[in-house]
C-alpha cells in the first residue's frame, strides 16, 4: 500500500520548514502570500491531507460545527422545503470556511427533555453548535451549552429570557401585511387556520393575525380562529367548518402553504370562487403555492440570508468570544398572487 505524503514532504517540495507548513495549514496570519502558495501547490501536488486529530492538538479545535435540526414529531412534507435550503446555505459558507458540519436531528419532544444534549455533543468533538427550531430554546439547553463553553447561535427561534444569539423572523409584521392587504381589498370577516399552537412560529403568526385585527379595527370571530396540524388535512376540515355556520369569513390567513391549499379545496369543492367569494393566503412559499388553482398569495422568508448569516455569527463567536448577546429578527417579503386579487 502506497503511503500518504507527510508534512515533511509538503516541507520539501515547497523548499521551506515544516513549522512554516503547518502555520499555513492552521492559518497563522504570520506568512507571506508568496510562501503560503508554494506551500497550498505543494499540498494539492502531493495530494497531502492533514491528520485532523494531529491539527486538533495545534489548534485546540477539532474544526467541526454541530447542526441541530429540530423537527416535527412526525414530520411534514412542508418541513423539508423550510429546512433543505437553510442547511445548504450553512453547509456552503462553512465549507468555505474550511469548516465541517456535523448533522444531528431530533424531535421538539425529544428538545424539551433536560440533558438531550448529551446523545449529540461532547466537548471534545464540536467547536461550536447551530440549534435550527421552530420551538422555544428551553432554558436548560441554554445552560447545558453554558456549561459545556460552547459558543452556539439559534436559528428560528429563541430562548425565553433571550440569552443567545438568535436569528427569526418577523412571522408577526408578515401576518400584520397580509391582513392589511386583504382589509384594503374590502374584507371585513376573517378567518385564521394555524398549524400547532406550541410551535414558535404558528404563535407568532396567530399573535400577528389577532393585533392586525385590533389595529385595523376589525372583529374576531373566535369560531373563525382554529388550529390543527400543519397540512392539507387540517386546512380542507376547518375549511368546512368554517363554511357550514355564520359568519362565513370573506378571507382566511393560513399558517402555512399547505393549510391553505387544504382550505382553498374545501371553498372550491362548496362551488364557490376564490378570490371573488373567499381570499385565502398562505405562508411559507412552497411549491405549492404556485401549483394551486388560483396561485396562492403567501410569505417568503429569507432562509438563505438566515443561513449563512447563523454561520457567520457563529464563526464570529468563535473567533470573540462572550461577546454581547443578539436577537435578529429579518423581514419577510409579501408575496402577491391571485388568490387575493378580486
Amino acid at each position: 500500500m502506497q503511503k500518504g505524503a507527510t508534512l515533511k514532504d509538503v516541507a520539501r517540495l515547497a523548499g521551506v520548514s515544516v513549522a512554516t507548513v503547518s502555520r499555513v495549514i492552521n492559518g497563522h496570519a504570520n506568512v507571506s502570500p508568496r510562501t503560503k502558495a508554494a506551500v497550498e501547490r505543494a499540498i494539492v501536488k502531493l495530494n497531502y491531507s492533514p491528520n485532523t486529530i494531529a491539527r486538533s492538538l495545534v489548534t485546540g479545535r477539532t474544526g467541526i460545527i454541530s447542526l441541530i435540526i429540530v423537527q416535527e414529531d412526525p414530520i411534514v412534507p412542508s418541513t423539508w422545503s423550510y429546512e433543505l435550503p437553510l442547511v445548504q446555505s450553512i453547509h456552503d459558507y462553512l465549507k468555505a470556511q474550511d469548516w465541517e458540519i456535523q448533522i444531528a436531528m431530533c424531535s421538539y419532544r425529544e428538545f424539551q427533555e433536560p440533558g438531550f444534549l448529551h446523545r449529540y455533543l461532547t466537548r471534545n468533538t464540536v467547536d461550536g453548535v447551530l440549534i435550527m427550531a421552530a420551538w422555544m430554546v428551553e432554558r436548560h439547553v441554554v445552560s447545558e451549552l453554558k456549561t459545556r463553553q460552547l459558543p452556539y447561535v439559534v436559528l428560528g427561534s429563541h430562548d425565553p429570557d433571550y440569552e443567545s444569539i438568535c436569528i427569526e423572523y418577523d412571522n408577526e409584521g408578515a401576518i400584520r401585511a397580509l391582513v392589511q392587504h386583504l382589509r384594503d381589498a374590502g374584507h371585513q370577516v376573517f378567518g385564521h387556520i394555524g398549524g400547532p399552537t406550541h410551535q414558535l412560529h404558528m404563535n407568532q403568526r396567530l399573535q400577528g393575525f389577532l393585533s392586525a385585527l385590533e389595529e385595523f379595527g376589525l372583529p374576531t370571530w373566535q369560531r373563525l380562529t382554529k388550529f390543527g396540524d400543519s397540512n392539507v388535512e387540517t386546512g380542507y376540515r376547518v375549511m368546512q367548518e368554517f363554511l357550514a355556520g355564520e359568519p362565513r369569513p370573506t378571507a382566511v390567513v393560513c399558517g402555512n402553504d399547505d393549510i391553505a391549499a387544504g382550505a382553498m379545496n374545501a371553498i372550491t369543492e362548496k362551488g364557490l370562487r376564490i378570490p371573488e367569494d373567499i381570499a385565502v393566503v398562505g405562508f411559507d412559499d412552497t411549491v405549492v403555492s404556485q401549483v394551486v388553482t388560483p396561485k396562492l398569495t403567501t410569505v417568503r422568508m429569507p432562509l438563505n440570508k438566515a443561513g449563512v448569516l447563523a454561520a457567520q455569527l457563529l464563526m464570529d463567536e468563535l473567533s470573540q468570544p462572550n461577546r454581547e448577546r443578539k436577537r435578529i429578527v429579518l423581514p419577510c417579503e409579501i408575496v402577491i398572487r391571485a388568490s387575493s386579487l378580486s
